[in-house]
């Protein structure tokens, strides 16, 4: 897995906690453990990133979707 990849992922990582954690899926001590292994991950692989980058993540819902048959 390329630096990118390790980018992305942390960059997704994150911005998945804090939507988990801001519409109270995560306590604030569930917060904290998810963090510290996001921490672990960006240590391990000694990658960072930028707010900006963590801000571009998107997310994508379609209320109409449906499979393809």
């Amino acid at each position: 897995m390329g630096n990118k990849n390790k980018r992305e992922n942390l960059a997704k990582s994150d911005f998945c906690r804090t939507y988990l954690h801001i519409n109270g899926f995560l306590t604030d001590s569930e917060n904290e453990k998810v963090f510290q292994r996001i921490r672990k991950y960006q240590d391990k692989y000694k990658v960072g990133i930028t707010d900006a980058q963590i801000w571009s993540v998107e997310m994508t819902y379609n209320d109409n979707a449906k499979y393809e048959e």
